[in-house]
């Protein structure tokens, strides 16, 4: 246990999102805190949204570029980063399906 557990819940989820798609990696409405990303697949640009995959809190874009790691991984420096709506991806560009895990 961290010092950060009374602060957010902590979650894993993975899925899979087609061009232009986006997913609810963690609920609306619940915090959570982003420590590291997991992106397999090709080519794409994500967004990772406080809320709703239909909303405009963008925390951060990822462009990623298939021919690099595979899986690429991505942690978070120091306490990650904090969502308190829930955090939704969206995917604005993929060649085909991308897995997302958080």
């Amino acid at each position: 246990m961290d010092s950060y557990s009374g602060d957010a819940k902590a979650a894993f989820n993975s899925a899979a999102i087609g061009s232009a798609g986006k997913s609810q990696l963690v609920p609306l409405g619940q915090r959570a805190r982003l420590r590291s990303l997991t992106l397999g697949g090709p080519t794409a640009t994500i967004t990772l949204v406080n809320g709703s995959g239909d909303g405009t809190d963008v925390v951060f874009t990822v462009n990623r570029e298939a021919y690099r790691q595979n899986p690429l991984s991505m942690p978070i420096p120091g306490s990650g980063v904090l969502f308190d709506n829930g955090i939704a991806v969206k995917a604005i560009s993929a060649a085909s399906n991308l897995v997302v895990g958080t």
